[in-house]
Parts: C-alpha cells; structure tokens; sequence
C-alpha cells in the first residue's frame, strides 16, 4: 500500500473504505461447531462427575476394595459396615516395644463395625497393621483381609495376635472402636489362626 493510499484511507476515516459482504455461512458454521464442542464438553464432564461420584460412594459406603473408613463414630450403620482402626504412630517406634502374644476369639461389636479380641472375660479394643481391611458377609459378620486382601481370620476364630498393649491417647473415644478409658492393643504380626 502506498503512502498516498494510506493518507487518503485516514483522511477518509472507516466509513470511506470499501469491504465485501458478510461472511454469513462461515460465522454460522463456526457457532455450530463452537455449540457442538460445548455438548461434547459437558456430556464428558457429566460422565467424569457419575464415575467420581461411584468412587466416594464406594468409600463412604465402605467397599471392600476402597478400603478401610475413616477413623470416626458419627457414620451411620448403612455408611460404614466394618471399621478397622490401624495402629497410631508410636514415639521410637513400634519396633521398639516389648512383643506380647495375646490369644483370644475375634469378635463382632458395634452391630458388626468393629472387630475386637475376647480374651478370657476382657474385649480388648485392636489396632490392626495398615492396609488390614474387614470383608462384609450379606450381614452374617465378616473377614479380616491382610494388606493383599487375602483372608487372615473370619469373626469367631481364635488367634493368636502379636504386638503391644497402649495405653490411652488423648483422642481414644473419638474413634469407635477404640473406648477412652481402656488400654488397646496394637498388632505387630500377622494374625494366626490357632483352630
């Protein structure tokens, strides 16, 4: 463009310079596609929000393979089925504790949320190793799997449990399987089944 050209165009100002017709189709077009993008995107978010949506509720309701609840009392019974607390962090290390060996017959409590040891006339409250999940059985009690989900104990055998007796924390009682006034007993080894 020469420079003639260009002071004639500012002289004349926008209204002076010629343009052809409106693109109608091509605008039309890309609003369709702009349109379809948008369904496409949404339809995608809906499907991703149902398949977040299965997870949480396989976790709230306690599905086995989502594994163990949180640690809490205020869930209803039809949210958390089974509730295994696993051992608290303990000050130089489990590792470092005497090893006991506490025989007794794993028992159901808190209509079937919680699994305990009954030795001889004491319940004593368990804290199970990481990753110890409880397997739910159409409401006829339930598993204890090990951290591979490999069966360890159904409820009402007898075993034998190796680990530690803790006192009460601080926070025993907040958590329901775990009373506040009562020593508990944290498993080190993994359950034996002794008949």
């Amino acid at each position: 463009m020469s420079e003639d050209t260009l002071r004639r165009l500012l002289d004349e100002g926008a209204s002076g310079v010629e343009v052809g017709p409106v693109p109608l189709a091509a605008i039309g077009r890309r609003a369709r596609r702009r349109r379809t993008s948008f369904v496409a995107g949404a339809a995608a978010a809906v499907v991703l929000s149902a398949g977040v949506g299965v997870g949480v509720a396989q976790v709230v309701a306690g599905h086995h393979g989502a594994g163990p609840a949180a640690p809490t009392k205020d869930y209803r019974r039809d949210e958390v089925p089974v509730f295994l607390p696993t051992g608290p962090e303990v000050l130089g290390g489990a590792h470092d504790l005497k090893l006991t060996v506490l025989t007794g017959r794993l028992v159901a409590t808190h209509d079937d949320r919680c699994l305990v040891l009954e030795s001889g006339d004491a319940v004593v409250p368990v804290f199970w190793p990481d990753g110890y999940e409880g397997l739910v059985h159409d409401g006829s009690g339930f598993s204890l799997l090990d951290g591979r989900g490999e069966v360890v104990a159904e409820v009402g055998d007898r075993v034998e449990l190796g680990g530690t007796f803790l006192d009460p924390a601080s926070w025993s009682g907040d958590d329901l399987c775990i009373p506040a006034d009562q020593k508990s007993f944290l498993v080190r080894q993994a359950p034996t089944v002794v008949d």
